[in-house]
Formats: structure tokens, sequence, C-alpha cells
């Protein structure tokens, strides 16, 4: 078995899409891999881990190869965050009551017109969906929504709202081509066409955004009391009212952030802290791996304590945590791939051993 198949094997047993010997493979010679002998640890060295599991591969012939493949898969797929959880798990073993599970998020959206009609695009079909003051809406075969303006474009302006619910996401190209990725329970209103002498957009919740240069007409993104301006950049704002503030991060170009009478001009691997309290803008450092992690398809954690790592969870799986008990302060590092269910998300979570159980829509998190 090659390396692409030992993913897809992975990838099947991660979504429930194997057979009973298939799902046996993976977790009996995973375990069986990982207890064999101590690995490195892969926070120093990743890479010399994939290297003792593959040379344990290549060193047993006996057992057929494919399930040591699949079971390496496993080990490097899921990283720090799986391997503490495997490690920790037989040290200190940590109750899981999991009798359910949730299907991760998707392409969910809705699109309100300047009308007032509503159209849900979880399953529309691809094509024109429909035309506002003559720019063409149509959905791309990926799922991804696109305006299309007229060359003479009208000057009077009308505005859509896209919204995501939780457990969605979705993709839009504005009229201007600037491109905007929505995550799970956000929205943003922007005009059909950008005929003013700015563009204006407002969003809720989390967005990315790659704007199209234009230095005749500056872009800008009002969250909450918060504005950005920018000319043609990429950034991430993340401005969901139950997190403690807005934080909006720098990949490429440069970002003037406004509130109130204070603004701060922002440079690449930056990001700016808005406290909700406060309304006072602070500047530090960006883990920029960390900030768009949601729209490359994972959870990404660094000393995350419980409460946080459940808000994003909560938002992704669309469902509501409960906490019972007195919650120990924990933290977790480590990333988890968002197409898995919720029930594999919570086991790699047992390593800052709380434990979890799932009850219909409800997560419930107790010591």
């Amino acid at each position: 078995m090659n390396d692409q198949e030992a993913d897809d094997l992975l990838a099947r047993y991660l979504n429930d899409d194997v057979s009973e010997d298939e799902k046996a493979v993976v977790n009996e010679w995973y375990h069986k891999l990982a207890a064999g002998e101590e690995l490195p640890d892969p926070r120093q060295d990743f890479n010399q881990v994939k290297s003792v599991v593959w040379n344990k591969i290549q060193r047993k012939r006996i057992i057929p190869f494919y399930r040591y493949a699949a079971a390496a898969v496993l080990l490097i797929f899921f990283g720090i965050g799986g391997y503490n959880y495997y490690i920790n798990k037989s040290a200190n073993p940590v109750k899981t009551n999991i009798v359910q599970d949730i299907l991760p998020g998707g392409n969910k959206a809705i699109l309100t017109l300047a009308n007032g009609k509503k159209i849900i695009l979880n399953n529309r079909k691809n094509g024109l969906i429909t035309h506002e003051k003559q720019t063409a809406i149509n959905k791309t075969n990926d799922g991804h929504l696109v305006y299309t303006a007229p060359v003479k474009k009208d000057a009077s302006v009308i505005f859509n709202t896209i919204t995501t619910p939780r457990g969605g996401k979705y993709e839009l190209t504005l009229s201007d081509g600037s491109e905007v990725t929505l995550d799970a329970a956000s929205s943003i209103k922007y005009p059909v066409n950008f005929t003013g002498k700015e563009r204006l957009v407002e969003i809720t919740g989390q967005a990315y955004f790659e704007v199209a240069h234009d230095k005749t007409k500056p872009f800008k993104v009002k969250a909450g009391e918060q504005t950005v301006e920018v000319l043609g950049t990429h950034f991430n704002i993340n401005s969901y009212g139950d997190e403690p503030a807005i934080i909006t991060t720098l990949l490429q170009g440069s970002i003037k952030i406004s509130i109130k009478k204070d603004d701060i001009v922002l440079t690449p691997g930056k990001q700016a802290l808005v406290n909700y309290r406060d309304k006072i803008i602070r500047v530090q450092n960006a883990d920029t791996e960390a900030a768009i992690a949601w729209k490359e398809g994972h959870f990404h954690f660094n000393k995350a304590g419980i409460p946080d790592v459940m808000r994003q969870l909560s938002r992704w799986y669309d469902v509501d945590i409960e906490y019972q008990g007195d919650i120990p302060k924990r933290s977790f590092s480590g990333n988890i791939n968002r197409n898995t269910k919720a029930s594999v998300a919570l086991q790699i979570l047992t390593a800052s051993r709380v434990n979890f159980k799932i009850s219909g829509r409800k997560i419930i998190v107790t010591p």
C-alpha cells in the first residue's frame, strides 16, 4: 500500500466509511505501534517520529504491510495532539461517554437579497442563481458564490447579505474580484456593485479576505465598532461576540485599524486585538497559521483552555456546550482536522484529562 492509499484509508476511517476489518486494522496496529517502543517527542522533531514509524513498518514483514501503513499515517496525521492523547491515555486513562456522534460542518449559507428574499445555498444547483441590478450571481461547481457586475455599473447601491449558520462555511467573490471566506456563525453585508468612492462591507463572526487592489477605491471592513481599511491585501478578522476581543491578523500588505479616535497601521505578521470592554487597540506578533487554520480545514490550538476550545467546536459542530462540576484548568496544543466527526475531536481532547459526553446536539463537559 502506498502513501496515498494509506491516507485514503485514514480519511475513510475518520468519517466512519470503512469495513469492520479496516477499522480493526487501524485501531489495533496503531496502538501496538505506539506502545511497542518509545517514540521521539514530536514537539522536538516530528520528522524523526515519522522516520521511526516507517522503519518499524519495514522491519515487520509477518503482518500484512497495509496494517502498519495505516497505523503510521494515523500517528503522523494526528501530530502533537494525537500523540499526546494516546501516550497520556495509556498512563492516565480518561473516560469518554460517546454513544452518539455529530457530523462536522460544511458548505452552508443563506443569501438574503435586497428585497428580503432568502435563498438557501446549501443544495442550490450550480449556475445562475439570480440577477441583482444587472449583476449576475452564480454558484460555481465548488460551491463558491460569484458576483459579476456589468461593464456599465448602475449608480444606485443595493446590498446583499450572506449568513452562515453554526456548522456552516462559505466562499464568496465580490463584484470587484475580492475573495471572502466566511467561517461558521458569521455574516457579511456588501453592495452588489461598488459604485461609490470606497468599498465598504460589514461582518459578524469570522472572515478571511483577499482584497482586489484598487488604489482609487479603498476597501473597508466594519466589524462592530472597529473599521479596517485596505487597498489590496490578505487578512483575517475574528469578531465573534463570545470571544474576549476582535482579533485582526495581517498576512500580506498593510491595513489601518480604527476604533473611535484611535487607529494603527498593521504590518504583515502582526495582529491587532480590540478588547470589547475598553475598546483599546493592542498589537502583538501573530501566529498566522493559527489565525487562518479554520480556512485551511483544521483547528489549531496553542495552549488553549477548554472553554476556548469548546467555543470553536460549538460553532463548527452546531452544538451547545454544558459544563457540569468543577472543570480543571487544562490547556491543549495541537491540530484537529475539521472534517472529523465530533467524537474524534473529543477523543483527542481527552489528553487534557477532561471527560466529554454527547447528548443530542449537546456536548457535556465534566471533570
